[in-house]
């Protein structure tokens, strides 16, 4: 495992792990909110292409975020996926204890939305990448612990 994408809903946990797998296994981490909402603002499209390209081009990395219009691409560079599919309550909750960039409500919208419209986006994209990666579809906290403790 060298390029490890980390994708999921909001609040689920996606750079927390991102950290702690890259702590343990001495890899870079990236996190998209960071960058997409970092010091220079939003990007247009385009430039959101351009920036995330850059940062799939180093020969190992975890990257944290959902950020599905670009996800394609991650995937098809990632050697490992970890797909934290949570719980809508569990995320919900998580999500009401922190700051985000932009409105509580329209985080709590994204998450709940997140099972009938970001999961068929995210099987889609997993689909097209060809299967090169593996995939590891975490639907728990549960299966985020076990994964994790494999993980030396």
């Amino acid at each position: 495992m060298r390029r490890i994408a980390v994708i999921g809903p909001v609040a689920s946990g996606k750079t927390t792990l991102a950290k702690l797998l890259g702590s343990r296994m001495a890899l870079p981490v990236v996190d998209l909110d960071d960058v997409y909402f970092g010091t220079q603002g939003r990007f247009s499209d385009d430039e959101w292409r351009s920036v995330h390209r850059r940062l799939l081009e180093p020969e190992c990395w975890i990257i944290a975020g959902d950020y599905r219009a670009v996800a394609g691409e991650r995937f098809a560079a990632a050697d490992t996926i970890v797909w934290l599919d949570l719980p809508r309550l569990v995320c919900s909750w998580r999500a009401l204890g922190r700051p985000y960039p932009g409105s509580r409500v329209d985080c709590l919208r994204w998450i709940w939305r997140y099972p009938t419209r970001g999961r068929e986006q995210t099987i889609a994209s997993l689909k097209e990448q060809g299967g090169t990666a593996a995939v590891f579809h975490l639907r728990s906290p549960r299966d985020v612990h076990a994964f994790v403790t494999r993980i030396n």
